[in-house]
């Protein structure tokens, strides 16, 4: 996503936050203003723009260079003073939750997690920690927009003041130096581990007050054992039952103690079964044991009891209102302690609550609560409760910036919403929260239908609120009910408002309809937009695409279909020059490419063919990645290269063991435990330190994004004596969250596993060793090869020269010439249970009605089934005999190496199976079998035949490939000889449709194909496959020809990354005569891959 639009995103999550990031919008736009030399009027013409020359450009924004540097830096100053206002009020916010802390731990009461002096300070932790998430937020977005707008600038200017304004002005700010943020974090966290420690005592804690205050400061403290689940000891109904004349035997009391006890006594009744025993202890609650206990313990003094008695039965109702006790009950205690609750009582805490009996009441989940509002009414009728202050406490907002209204409209309580629009005492239902979400936004986001209806029809909700610079951004009800599929939502709204749809954008600038056709609508909605006005074939404000362009990219097939049908267009390209059909294939969702093969008379967008200086137009400039800050820094991801890592992706010299961890996008493979989640801060980073002394410690940045490669790549000598410390943290802050450990026996153990990797749960552990959640990885082990490997500077390599054009991932080196040329007759080689590596017409024998894969067979059952020998190799004289013999007969690769002539260059399919195919076929492997020794004998057949044919005087050329991604990785790791490529293998074509399979083709092995996983990375996603080859520097892939033809576009995109792109057929497909004609590298056929000429890229 572009930056400018995810900032504007971003503003709408954070609106306490907006007006005070940085300008970013404006400051691009003063840049284009700068760039023309004309009188400003005239400066917004973007033809005039267009037409000017670079150096022209570039003196016009020198000459007002002040300009430009002047209003960068009052936007500076401007997010300073904010982060130093923001900075100062949590620091006052931390001190309040300190002083409660200290107070309730002092008084004893936090001798429960039941406790509501334990609850309410959790809570208002929490609310703190968010708050720092926030301004952390706040910090990391200015902190990209400023290092944005100086690339925005240099780009324009041709100037290099980047770095240096970064560096001397930007990164010495108060922002971006102080550590206070991360200071606050640890002691909330430390406080809340503490508070957890203290209240998980299941003793009662017994607790002492020394001194006394007056009674004047409502504080009274009496010496006592505290049970929460228990009265308290001395009822004073009791003593009077007994005869005895009731005196008040202590002014020692704490009566916020008492209250809670109180409360927890009424909650303990209120689970009663039997009905009328429960109403009758309720009602009498009140006057035999609180008003007794007031009258019994609290002296006569200037204080009225009367407060006394009304405050704690206020108090315990305010509690009961939140919990799990059932109206019916909750009636009768308000109607037995009545007049002495006062309905007007709001939350003394102003600081993290602010909330009045009407928010608790709409708050709780479990029931109406209605009566409470009715009632409130009903005593503001008969002037006991003063409308205004009624008025006042249905509008008032909580700390999250909510009124009642928003937590009965996002519950879904209807009876309560009606009553709050029927008193006619709302100043407005269009109050936005602090997530910039009305109730109306609520309701729909929860599809609360009654409710939404409500809102509008009766409370004459705005259904289409106008957003403008001059007011604070909000969500589009409209939107919301798009983007939740929420058709009778959207039917309302669109029924009372008079909206235009194609005014409606949300923050990334889509539309109504684009929002449908990216999450999926079904065909009732598309035609509801469509009716409505919205048109099939308008383009958004962010990408600048139509609507089919997301339903196609995201999958949803259904959704496209009815696009079409209501005119949607598919002759149409975006501003990249790609189609719609282009993203089809480039995201691998078949279901979508074959409903589209329908249309494919109305598909017709020129491209251009590729050219060495043309950049991939899915690369933007001003894209958003989370290590654009980290530009400079060199990628420890695979090791420091002595040659280009374009050519072989590694320093082969060094023998090291290859570690690769794989971890789950956002925060996936962090899972706490659900009552620790409370407690705990959320995970910002993850730490992973090595035994290994040289080995430097790596961060893992959380929530990884989608779209970020989440690997951890170690190398190391020995992996019987490797482990890993994963330690998590928050995102501020160096307060440990838990820490776990990867001993050497999971890896040692795993070597004997065929794949050599796996999944693993490692459990998390806090600072006193008590579990509180799971890390979750995958991991793989690649080992150097074990044996002599090519000597590069004897041997001749598959490369020839390189130019250091910057068009590939991440900047590499491209191979741009290349010995590689010619004809590649093609060998399948697989192993057999016992380790033998034979060369396969196919990766199964027929025995019979079975069908036996090779794995399960060892080579002197193979010979016995076939009738020959592995080793009996027939004289081979030239290509076509080769093709013939590898074509019908089951022989060891060493074996046909030994017979092969000079000058045959060879195709090497390393066939092994994926982790999906083990899995999901399944395939039973033998534990002779195993990856990485697989390899290992099959390099090492090759390296002898190649060293043979040397000692003739002869060279062989050989490539590599597989479409088991692990394969061709290990290849890549093991050697640099030879180049590999992925073969994109997981589909197969059924007349002019398109299906699944797997990467193997070995559905047909399965026990039940219903159970086959076909989500195999890389079988089918071209995205996917370009990614992988260019992150593990791969020289090139094979797509299937009938693919690359569907569109030009991917062609040139391919290619684009700086990969050699190779088209193939399917099984017994003929071989297109025209295939040369189109712009790829070659053509790979069941028997061999072809060539052109020598290797342009």
């Amino acid at each position: 996503m572009k930056f400018g639009k995810y900032l504007e995103a971003r503003q709408l999550e954070l609106p306490e936050y907006n007006g005070h990031f940085i300008d970013y919008k404006s400051l691009k736009k003063l840049i284009k203003q700068l760039s023309v030399p004309l009188q400003p009027a005239a400066r917004n013409s973007p033809s005039l723009l267009c037409n000017l020359d670079e150096s022209v450009i570039q003196q016009s924004l020198q000459e007002h260079k002040a300009s430009f540097f002047f209003r960068l830096e009052r936007e500076l100053e401007k997010v300073n003073e904010f982060y130093l206002e923001k900075e100062s009020n949590l620091k006052v916010k931390l001190e309040i939750l300190q002083s409660r802390y200290e107070d309730c731990k002092k008084r004893g009461k936090l001798a429960s997690k039941e406790s509501v002096s334990y609850k309410h300070l959790r809570d208002g932790i929490k609310k703190f920690e968010r708050d720092l998430a926030h301004l952390e937020q706040f910090m990391e977005l200015n902190r990209t927009g400023f290092s944005k707008v100086l690339k925005k600038w240099d780009k324009r200017s041709h100037s290099h003041t980047k770095d240096f304004y970064l560096a001397t002005v930007v990164s010495v700010q108060p922002i971006f130096t102080r550590n206070e943020v991360a200071g606050l974090n640890d002691a909330a966290l430390a406080m809340l581990m503490e508070l957890n420690e203290i209240s998980s005592d299941e003793r009662p804690l017994l607790y002492s007050v020394e001194t006394t205050t007056s009674l004047n400061s409502g504080a009274f403290t009496r010496v006592v054992e505290i049970d929460p689940v228990l009265p308290p000891p001395v009822n004073s109904a009791n003593s009077s039952k007994s005869g005895s004349v009731s005196q008040p035997r202590s002014n020692l009391f704490d009566i916020e103690m008492e209250i809670e006890g109180w409360y927890l006594e009424v909650l303990s009744i209120g689970r009663l079964k039997d009905e009328q025993p429960r109403y009758d202890l309720l009602s009498s609650f009140a006057k035999h044991k609180i008003q007794a206990f007031v009258k019994d313990y609290v002296p006569q003094t200037n204080v009225d009891k009367n407060l006394i008695i009304k405050d704690a039965l206020t108090k315990i109702f305010v509690l009961l209102v939140g919990s799990k006790i059932d109206d019916a009950s909750l009636k009768v205690f308000l109607e037995s302690a009545y007049p002495n609750i006062d309905l007007a009582y709001s939350d003394e805490d102003v600081v993290f609550s602010r909330r009045s009996i009407f928010h608790e009441a709409a708050i709780c989940e479990f029931y109406s609560r209605a009566f409470i509002l009715r009632e409130a009414l009903r005593q503001c009728s008969e002037s006991f409760l003063q409308g205004e202050i009624l008025r006042k406490l249905l509008n008032a907002e909580d700390i999250h910036g909510r009124t009642p209204l928003h937590y009965a409209s996002e519950l879904g309580k209807i009876e309560f919403v009606q009553c709050l629009i029927e008193s006619g005492l709302l100043d407005s239902v269009d109050v936005l929260d602090n997530t910039s979400k009305t109730p109306l936004v609520l309701a729909v986001i929860n599809n609360h239908i009654e409710i939404t209806k409500s809102l509008l029809v009766d409370g004459h909700a705005n259904p289409s609120p106008s957003v403008d610079e001059f007011t604070k951004p909000q969500f589009s009800p409209l939107n919301v009910a798009c983007a939740h599929k929420n058709y009778e939502a959207a039917k309302l709204i669109l029924d009372i408002g008079n909206i235009d749809l194609s005014a409606v954008r949300d923050s990334q600038g889509l539309c109504p309809l684009h929002i449908v056709a990216k999450n999926g609508g079904d065909a009732k909605l598309v035609e509801l937009l469509i009716s409505r006005g919205a048109d099939p074939n308008g383009v958004d404000g962010f990408n600048r695409w139509t609507p089919v362009f997301y339903a196609i990219q995201e999958g949803h097939a259904n959704t496209v279909e009815e696009l079409l049908r209501n005119g949607a267009r598919l002759n149409i390209s975006d501003e990249d020059n790609l189609s719609p059909l282009f993203y089809a294939l480039w995201e691998g969702h078949l279901s979508v490419l074959n409903m589209l093969q329908k249309y494919k008379n109305n598909i017709h967008v020129h491209s251009p063919k590729f050219s060495d200086t043309q950049k991939s137009a899915l690369l933007a400039d001003d894209v958003l990645s989370a290590t654009d800050s980290l530009n400079d820094i060199p990628d420890f991801t695979l090791p420091p290269p002595i040659i280009p890592l374009r050519k072989y992706g590694h320093n082969f010299l060094e023998k090291k063991i290859f570690v690769k961890l794989l971890f789950r996008s956002g925060t996936g493979s962090i899972v706490l435990n659900k009552e620790d989640e409370m407690v705990l801060s959320s995970p910002g980073r993850i730490t992973l330190t090595s035994n290994v002394s040289d080995l430097i410690p790596r961060n893992v940045i959380l929530p990884i994004e989608e779209d970020d490669e989440h690997v951890v790549v170690f190398q190391i000598n020995d992996v019987t004596n490797f482990s890993i410390d994963f330690e998590v943290f928050p995102s501020f802050g160096t307060r440990l969250i838990a820490k776990t450990t990867a001993m050497p026996t999971l890896f040692t153990n795993e070597m004997s596993k065929p794949s050599n990797g796996g999944h693993v749960v490692l459990p998390l552990f806090d600072f006193r060793l008590k579990n509180v959640g799971e890390l979750i990885l995958d991991y793989k082990i690649i080992f150097p090869y074990n044996g002599k490997p090519l000597e590069i500077t004897k041997y001749e390599t598959y490369w020839k020269s390189t130019s250091g054009l910057d068009g590939g991932k991440g900047g590499h080196h491209f191979v741009t010439s290349s010995s590689l040329c010619g004809r590649y007759i093609t060998l399948f080689v697989s192993p057999l249970n016992d380790g033998t590596i034979v060369v396969s017409p196919k990766k199964s024998i027929a025995v019979g009605d079975a069908n036996l894969i090779l794995m399960d067979l060892s080579a002197r059952q193979l010979e016995q089934i076939t009738g020959n020998s592995l080793n009996d190799v027939p004289e081979i004289s030239d290509e076509e005999s080769l093709k013939k013999i590898v074509n019908s007969r089951f022989l060891t690769l060493s074996a046909l190496l030994e017979k092969i002539p000079q000058g045959i260059q060879l195709e090497i399919e390393v066939c092994f199976p994926t982790t999906c195919e083990i899995e999901s076929v399944p395939l039973k492997l033998s534990p002779h079998v195993d990856i990485n020794d697989f390899i290992d004998c099959v390099l090492s057949s090759l390296f002898d035949h190649v060293r043979k044919l040397y000692n003739k005087g002869s060279t062989s050329s050989i490539v590599f490939s597989s479409c088991n991604p692990q394969v061709c990785s290990i290849l890549n790791w093991k050697q640099p000889n030879f180049p590999v490529l992925f073969h994109m293998n997981g589909l197969e074509k059924n007349g002019d449709l398109f299906e699944k399979e797997t990467p193997h083709h070995l559905s047909y092995l399965a026990l039940d194909k219903d159970k086959i996983d076909y989500a195999d990375p890389c079988s089918r996603c071209i995205r996917e496959v370009t990614q992988f080859a260019c992150h593990n520097n791969l020289l090139g892939v094979t797509i299937p020809l009938d693919l690359l033809r569907i569109s030009e576009e991917l062609i040139s995109e391919i290619r684009c990354q700086g990969l050699l792109l190779i088209g193939s057929t399917f099984s017994s497909e003929a071989i297109p005569s025209d295939w040369t004609e189109e712009d790829i590298n070659g053509l790979r056929t069941d028997t061999a891959l072809e060539l052109k000429g020598s290797i342009d890229m």
